[in-house]
C-alpha cells in the first residue's frame, strides 16, 4: 500500500476520483495523508474527508 499526498490542481472531481480508483488497484491500495491545493478544499474519498495541508507547509524534501 502507498501513502501519498495528493495535490489537487484542479477542479474536475470525476477525473480524480476516477484517477484515484486507478491508482488503488495499481498499488493494492492507497493512503491518502492530506491533500494540497493553492486555496483551502475539502475533499472526500471513499466518503471520508481528507486532511488539508496548506501548500506552504508540505515539506518537498529540500
Amino acid at each position: 500500500m502507498k501513502k501519498i499526498l495528493l495535490w489537487f490542481v484542479s477542479n474536475d472531481k470525476r477525473f480524480f476520483q476516477g484517477a484515484i480508483t486507478i491508482l488503488e488497484r495499481q498499488h493494492n491500495g492507497l493512503y491518502i495523508v492530506g491533500v494540497t491545493a493553492g486555496v483551502p478544499i475539502q475533499l472526500q474519498v471513499n466518503g471520508k474527508n481528507v486532511n488539508f495541508i496548506p501548500f506552504d507547509k508540505v515539506d518537498r524534501g529540500g
